[in-house]
């Protein structure tokens, strides 16, 4: 069984669920899915991928994983109350073989189905490289020499944060990940996305939220005010907890324009996750300056396709300006020798209205009604 307790999730799911049940209680939604390598046959699998998303549909949140939420501090009695009961439902995962395509759909309302993602996105992953030869020698190898590089860096204040649930080649593989980089470089690993291996291993348990948090108040709102709102909105929630903001819905420009003192005085910092990261950090570290606030009191975190070359680059460039981490994902739990997928399930409709991801890359926007698409971009000035 790939998935075998509800805790084998990250964490900006839940969070993002808390104010699903707060806010949006019945708001449906849409989540398609999205592989973007060439030439990726996932049909053969279907039936496999089937059975599993049934199976995880078992479990419940064990009375020890509810009190390890408990634990974490931000989550509020009331929505700890419905996890006690809540299960997954696979009615509302729909996968089709269409004329040789693999097809995949969630439906329902934002609180049923939000938890789907990220496991059934690990077991896409699990059920396509069982058919190849997981060289854990070879994987070993190449996890022992990035954090050879972290060990010649020789610094404390390099962190890096392990972000590939949603891209694992295995949920075994993932595991030990966490617990050599947790026994290897305790001062440089800082936690894990994953909540189930924070709670196993002892290490924080991070993330804040994803992009279809903010999509979703492009139906809620006029889509111009959707990110102040959506920030607005977070910022009551979790009252100083979980303040790490998420700046590429639309792009970083658009964020910066609605991103005042009073936000950047109430965020503890901006998560990177496309674009390039040097252009980005300038422009945030130019931005908190410009607002009168000493970037040595805020964060950048990056997790765009990260290797940890490119983040021990990445801190030399500005760790002396700002405080600097880094979420390292499917180079860590998923380099085992074969091409790593890059597969996404996204949000593109809520309460019955497209939404729409346009991105600082451009190959990783997403929206499935190009009129909606031309007419955000139009309102945010985004060339089409």
């Amino acid at each position: 069984m790939l998935i075998n307790s509800l805790l084998d999730q990250d964490l900006y799911k839940l969070s993002m669920m808390s104010i699903a049940y707060h806010r949006f209680p019945l708001m449906k939604v849409k989540y398609k899915f999205v592989c973007r390598n060439k030439d990726i046959d996932l049909v053969p699998f279907i039936n496999s991928i089937r059975t599993d998303i049934r199976n995880m549909c078992c479990f419940s949140f064990t009375n020890y994983d509810m009190y390890y939420l408990e634990s974490l501090g931000f989550f509020k009695p009331d929505f700890l109350n419905y996890l006690r009961n809540f299960k997954l439902d696979s009615m509302h995962v729909d996968i089709v073989n269409n004329n040789g395509i693999f097809e995949l759909e969630i439906n329902g309302t934002w609180l049923e189905t939000i938890l789907f993602e990220v496991p059934v996105l690990a077991i896409i992953n699990e059920n396509y490289f069982k058919g190849k030869i997981l060289n854990h020698i070879e994987a070993r190898d190449r996890l022992e020499k990035k954090v050879e590089l972290i060990k010649h860096l020789n610094d404390d204040k390099f962190k890096i944060v392990e972000f590939g649930t949603r891209r694992r080649a295995s949920g075994f593989w993932q595991d030990s990940v966490v617990k050599y980089l947790h026994e290897e470089i305790p001062n440089n690993f800082v936690g894990t996305s994953n909540i189930g291996l924070a709670q196993r291993y002892g290490v924080k348990a991070i993330g804040t939220m994803a992009h279809e948090y903010i999509q979703a108040f492009q139906a809620i709102v006029h889509p111009k005010h959707s990110q102040l709102e959506a920030f607005n909105v977070w910022s009551d929630e979790y009252r100083g907890d979980l303040g790490i903001a998420l700046t590429d819905t639309i792009n970083m420009d658009n964020f910066l324009r609605i991103f005042d003192k009073s936000l950047a005085k109430l965020y503890d910092g901006l998560r990177h996750d496309s674009g390039n990261p040097c252009v980005w950090a300038r422009k945030a570290i130019n931005h908190y300056k410009g607002l009168g606030i000493d970037p040595k009191t805020k964060s950048l975190v990056f997790s765009d396709n990260l290797n940890v070359q490119k983040a021990i680059d990445l801190y030399k460039e500005f760790n002396r300006e700002i405080n600097v981490s880094f979420g390292i994902g499917t180079n860590l739990t998923n380099d085992c020798g074969e091409e790593a997928l890059n597969i996404v399930i996204k949000l593109i409709e809520f309460d019955g209205l497209s939404v729409a991801k346009i991105s600082d890359q451009p190959s990783k926007g997403i929206c499935s009604d190009e009129n909606y698409l031309k007419w955000l971009k139009s309102i945010f000035g985004v060339p089409q």
